[in-house]
């Protein structure tokens, strides 16, 4: 109930409950007043004495596993607080060691939420922090600032890295973002408990594979990087069809129907896979006929973008190659790490480890900064990083050379001559990031070998030989180079895949992707093979070296949100449902997987250098390089 006295609004809740019969008053900043009531109706007795809130349960993994003599087995760990008080809760906090928040949940009461019992569930991993002593402190406070607490320790073990060799658990953390990027809990209406138990369910079934649902979890983290239930796979896959039908549709439907006006599609995973296209006029009536009329295959799934844009599709793609031009030159400023479109915000976006500086720069080099998006990035690192030193050789294994590992890209060749019969005598090689194995004095040869174990110095395979990386922060060039190999007999045109190279991938010929295609890697990192859609088909970027700290050339790059991670650099990337090649791991970063591409990205600048192919360093015109397909 609302009641306004002197132009002031305040609000009394009335809560009821039958056992006892009960009524609790509670004026909006004063304390509550409770009522029992006899059976006739008559009061039994009320009082309105401050009690403090209570905090009723403390349960889950780690609670029961607190205070143990010896260090808790690593892994994920679940703490579950209940909390009551009359005047509704406010606040449940835990707090590690006294001074860092790691979780908190609020509650805000209204009519249909009274906040007199809340439920925080907090999950952890033993990875997140250092062996040893790990204080908690539960507090609660409820709606008058009168607060509960209690506190406890956990002995936390040490948790050693992951060992590439072996697959990985999943972890808690790791399924919750995955999830709740892809809006898969949507229907659980944001139920912490049962979102809680359903990842914990997950990641049971993937800890018994032989199961039905096991089997589900292993194959789709397989794929996807984290386990999931059958109907999240089928949802996933049917976006990805959406997608894969609406790249091929759309624009060609609003260059007809709405010239100049197409602004982009992209799909809003987070709010449950739905296909948001945008048009700067008309955006609504345009959305509505290409539903009714594009024959798109799940037109209940597609809407307008949440804003009226700006810019056509055609004019940022413009500003993208004004932009790649600018910022390798005075006066960009050095803060600038990448440049690429930003469809869903309308823009160009300008990732940058210097805000201020850029976003001057922006308005004076872009109009005022009309349609460029300014935002803090940390530099993409090269990854720098399977043992197998005979026959076969297969793409993504280890290669070394005196000081650095990487992975072995695609086979590659070239034609150098015509034998009798007139078959093409063909030098062959096998291909890397550029960044992996550059000339030194060290290494002035630039010998590269394959190693058969953990320290071996290998067996050599070849020399570098072909390179479009200079490692010149000023001028634009390629992160991959040719090695060749003196065994013609030991050219990839097979992909690792697990179990010691007993699976493996067919190489089958050359692709550059559409937005929301899914790539894959065979990633050393996280020691399996990971899938991922398209985020941005050319991104103009240039990456920074983790060991130096400087940066290489700027590169026409993929980006893709596949998982990876040190020592995956050079590694091959190809089409998941085709097995054509793609590009070479080239880094990664908040943007995602970084890919070399070997074919040309869409909004390259016309002579720029950007891909394989068309770097000449690598691929002359009259001897030109060719991808080694399976056979």
């Amino acid at each position: 109930m609302t009641v306004s006295a002197e132009g002031k609004a305040k609000t009394t809740n009335f809560t009821y409950k039958d056992e006892p019969r009960r009524t609790t008053v509670s004026p909006e900043g004063e304390s509550a007043t409770v009522y029992d009531i006899a059976p006739d109706g008559s009061v039994l007795k009320w009082w309105n004495t401050q009690v403090p809130p209570e905090i009723e349960n403390l349960s889950g993994s780690l609670y029961a596993n607190r205070e143990t003599t010896a260090a808790i087995t690593p892994g994920d760990y679940e703490l579950l607080v209940q909390a009551f008080a009359n005047e509704g809760i406010a606040s449940i906090e835990i707090v590690a060691n006294g001074s860092q928040l790691v979780d908190e949940k609020t509650c805000e009461k209204t009519k249909e939420t009274s906040c007199k019992t809340v439920e925080d569930p907090w999950v952890t991993n033993t990875g997140n922090w250092p062996p040893g002593i790990l204080q908690l402190e539960v507090i609660v406070a409820d709606a008058n600032g009168q607060t509960e607490s209690t506190k406890f320790w956990v002995n936390i073990p040490y948790t050693p890295p992951p060992d590439p060799e072996v697959e990985q658990p999943p972890k808690f953390e790791d399924v919750l973002h995955f999830r709740e990027e892809f809006g898969l809990d949507l229907d659980l209406k944001g139920n912490e408990l049962a979102i809680t138990e359903r990842i914990f369910n997950l990641i049971g079934d993937w800890y018994n594979p032989h199961t039905p649902n096991g089997e589900v979890a292993r194959a789709t983290a397989n794929i996807w990087g984290v386990p999931l239930r059958a109907a999240d796979a089928g949802e996933l896959e049917y976006r990805e069809r959406i997608l894969a039908q609406a790249a091929a549709v759309v624009p060609a439907w609003a260059a007809s129907t709405a010239p100049g006006a197409y602004a982009g599609l992209y799909m809003d995973h987070r709010n449950g896979g739905i296909l948001r296209v945008g048009f700067t006029a008309n955006q609504s009536s345009t959305v509505a006929q290409l539903k009714a009329t594009a024959g798109l295959v799940a037109p209940d799934r597609i809407t307008a973008f949440p804003y009226q844009p700006t810019h056509s599709l055609e004019s940022l793609a413009g500003t993208l190659n004004t932009a790649s031009q600018i910022v390798t030159e005075p006066p960009a400023p050095p803060g600038i790490v990448s440049v690429g479109l930003d469809i869903p915000n309308n823009g160009l976006r300008l990732g940058t480890t210097e805000l201020a500086a850029t976003e001057a720069f922006a308005k004076e080099a872009f109009s005022g900064g009309a349609g460029v998006v300014v935002a803090a990035e940390s530099p993409s690192q090269e990854f720098n990083g399977r043992y197998m030193g005979g026959s076969p050789f297969l793409a993504a294994t280890y290669i070394r050379n005196v000081s650095n590992q990487c992975m072995a890209g695609f086979g590659a060749w070239r034609k150098v001559g015509t034998k009798e019969n007139g078959e093409p005598i063909r030098r062959r090689y096998v291909l890397s990031a550029g960044h992996c194995f550059p000339k030194t004095f060290e290494n002035a040869a630039s010998i590269v070998s394959r190693p058969r174990y953990a320290g071996d110095a290998g067996v050599e395979i070849g020399k570098v030989e072909l390179s479009g990386f200079f490692e010149d922060p000023n001028r634009i060039d390629t992160d991959a180079e040719a090695i060749w190999l003196s065994e013609t007999n030991l050219i990839p045109g097979w992909i690792y895949g697990c179990c010691g190279g007993r699976v493996s991938m067919q190489v089958t010929g050359v692709a550059f992707p559409e937005l929301n295609d899914i790539v894959c890697q065979s990633s050393q990192f996280v020691n399996r093979v990971t899938c991922g859609p398209v985020t941005n088909v050319s991104d103009f970027d240039h990456l920074e070296s983790p060991k130096t700290k400087k940066f290489s050339g700027w590169h026409w790059m993929i980006r893709a949100a596949v998982e990876g991670g040190p020592g995956d650099s050079g590694g091959p990337v190809w089409m998941r449902e085709t097995g054509e090649a793609v590009g070479l791991v080239a880094g990664g970063g908040e943007k995602g997987l970084a890919i070399t591409p070997f074919k040309r990205p869409p909004n390259a600048t016309a002579g720029q250098i950007a891909g394989i192919f068309s770097d000449p360093y690598l691929s002359a015109p009259t001897k030109p390089l060719h991808v080694q397909v399976g056979k």
